[in-house]
């Protein structure tokens, strides 16, 4: 058997960082028997999709602004009275989305992420 684990040796305090334990069946390929806690919930894929590369994060961005600018108002947008709903005003909205999306992004990477010494960036592992 091999027990997939954190190193901080076993002390399941954190949700995060729970055991996975796996048989061997043959081709260096292993069966999942158990697992503790709820690190491989369903909607964690879901959550996890935008930061596997930077195309993804850009597209989830992108998908982010333009259903935010689709559902305002025109009214909201521009003060003429008979708008069409696709106007220049809408698409300068979605330019507009985008940018703040990518600030909130990037906000968000720089403020959460600790790891940013030249031992973290240089290192084998990720966490």
């Amino acid at each position: 058997f091999k027990i997939i684990a954190p190193e901080k040796l076993f002390k399941l305090g954190d949700c995060n960082e729970d055991p996975l334990l796996f048989a061997p069946i043959g081709n260096d390929n292993f069966y999942l028997i158990h697992k503790w806690g709820n690190d491989l919930a369903w909607y964690r894929k879901l959550i996890s999709f935008p930061y596997r590369k930077l195309e993804t994060l850009v597209l989830t961005i992108f998908l982010l602004s333009l259903m935010v600018t689709a559902i305002i108002p025109s009214h909201y947008i521009s003060a003429e009275i008979n708008t069409s709903y696709f106007s220049g005003s809408r698409f300068l909205l979605l330019i507009w989305m985008g940018i703040l999306f990518c600030g909130i992004a990037s906000y968000i990477f720089f403020a959460f992420n600790k790891s940013l010494s030249n031992i973290s960036w240089n290192s084998r592992h990720f966490n």
